[in-house]
């Protein structure tokens, strides 16, 4: 699939873009530039409004973001139906803490109905980070 259709399948999915969102915005404030800020500006109280896919894909490139989109949509695969009703942004960002083990994610009790699963569901796709343009 290309990055067009991986987050128009995002998209699909109830909240898909409201997670996308979250995900970033939590990728963005766990990692830095060589200059030692946030990506996207993402903690520093000047990012307040969404990151669009166009602007990360110059800043890290397609193949990184088409790995991004695609580890998304499979989450958003399996762990939906437990994601109903909830705040999707948060979900995003929850989904990036929880993989990476940043010390809050899914497991840490604001999730108390289904926060053991979507932490289990999240820690196979492993850490990711980005690292001045290239994510691994």
């Amino acid at each position: 699939m290309t990055n067009d259709e991986l987050t128009t399948a995002i998209h699909e999915f109830y909240g898909g873009s409201d997670f996308l969102k979250g995900y970033i915005l939590g990728v963005g404030f766990t990692s830095q530039n060589t200059e030692g800020e946030n990506w996207f500006g993402a903690g520093s109280g000047e990012f307040s409004d969404y990151v669009s896919v166009e602007e990360i894909v110059e800043a890290i490139g397609y193949e990184s973001m088409h790995q991004l989109l695609t580890e998304v949509l499979a989450f958003l695969k399996s762990a939906h139906h437990l994601l109903i009703d909830c705040d999707m942004e948060d979900a995003g960002s929850n989904f990036h803490y929880t993989r990476n083990g940043h010390g809050c994610g899914f497991w840490d009790g604001d999730w108390p109905e289904h926060g053991d699963k979507l932490t289990e569901l999240s820690k196979p796709f492993g850490e990711f980070e980005f690292y001045d343009g290239y994510m691994g």
